[in-house]
């Protein structure tokens, strides 16, 4: 795992274990969802909007520290498969993709769209 994430040993345990049992590389998900996430606004809550206008231009930023159903994860985590035991791993550790996302947006800054 790049040491440019500060995340918890917790988080990267998981992160690696779900890479060795599943194949599945969450910081490569987490940048091809955050990027999906970023360019469709209409995704965001209301509340986790903060808009502002500067000269005529409208911007929208991302509220990071929202607590509530952060990065939407809620909604894609209930797209999974119910069968799936890897989904029930990533519901069980929502907080894990929660903090993952929140690392990987302050290394790679993607927040600001008009």
């Amino acid at each position: 795992m790049p040491s440019q994430y500060k995340i918890s040993q917790k988080s990267k345990k998981f992160i690696r274990d779900i890479y060795s049992e599943y194949g599945i590389n969450l910081i490569v998900w987490s940048k091809y969802y955050l990027e999906y996430f970023y360019i469709t606004i209409t995704l965001w809550p209301v509340s986790h909007r903060i808009v502002t206008e500067e000269n005529g231009k409208r911007t929208c930023q991302y509220k990071l520290n929202a607590t509530r159903n952060a990065f939407e994860i809620s909604k894609v985590l209930n797209k999974l498969s119910d069968s799936s035991d890897t989904s029930n791993r990533l519901r069980k550790n929502k907080a894990i993709l929660v903090e993952l996302l929140r690392e990987v947006t302050r290394v790679h800054p993607l927040m600001e769209k008009s």
